[in-house]
């Protein structure tokens, strides 16, 4: 629920690739989410290849990161408000990811996550790249607000596709049962800063 592509700008994996090693891997689908943009989406899912490719973004904005799922046109706001109001438009669906994750500046904003709470479809409850701690205080976040929780890869690379993944009771529907892969307090440092690099020397 959490792929990015060379769209992203810290990432070098093609969309096919992706779709390739998702289905390789066993999964029946991915959701690719480059930053504030659907071109990754859009190309991965002309090459889906069997394997279930939902389009989305992730967007930065004045308060921090918000996904947007099923989206067919590119969000053009960057406040959080409108950019939440342009998902729903879409007929999307909004989650915020990592939003514990105080090591990264895309961390939502902590007093406006509680403000929007209430206009959210899911919470990421697991991100494979996050410490088990922020984690843990994200699925704590969404059984407080009944919030449905997703588990997201936050894949840069191609060995992370499927470390985190959700399983849906109802996959066309987005009916979450419940998310797979564990937390590792020291798995984070070594691929966000192989990122980091990527980004900085644009290689």
């Amino acid at each position: 629920m959490h792929v990015h592509t060379k769209y992203s700008g810290d990432s070098r994996m093609e969309p096919a690739d992706i779709v390739r090693i998702a289905k390789k891997k066993g999964l029946t689908g991915i959701a690719v989410t480059d930053h504030n943009t659907i071109k990754g989406g859009i190309e991965a899912s002309e090459n889906r290849e069997g394997v279930n490719v939902i389009v989305g973004a992730e967007i930065m904005t004045d308060y921090g990161e918000v996904i947007g799922y099923r989206l067919n046109q590119e969000i053009k706001s960057r406040r959080i408000e409108e950019v939440i109001d342009e998902i729903k438009q879409q007929g999307g669906l909004v989650s915020v990811p990592h939003p514990f994750d105080t090591v990264r500046k895309g961390a939502i904003d902590q007093i406006k996550l509680g403000e929007i709470a209430d206009r959210l479809d899911f919470v990421e409850t697991r991100n494979a790249r996050s410490f088990w701690f922020s984690n843990d205080k994200a699925a704590r976040f969404a059984a407080e607000h009944n919030l449905p929780g997703l588990g997201g890869s936050d894949a840069h690379m191609a060995f992370e596709i499927g470390r985190c993944s959700t399983v849906f009771k109802d996959e066309e529907k987005m009916i979450v049962d419940h998310v797979e892969g564990a937390s590792n307090p020291l798995y984070p440092l070594y691929p966000l800063l192989r990122t980091k690099f990527y980004k900085t020397f644009h290689i």
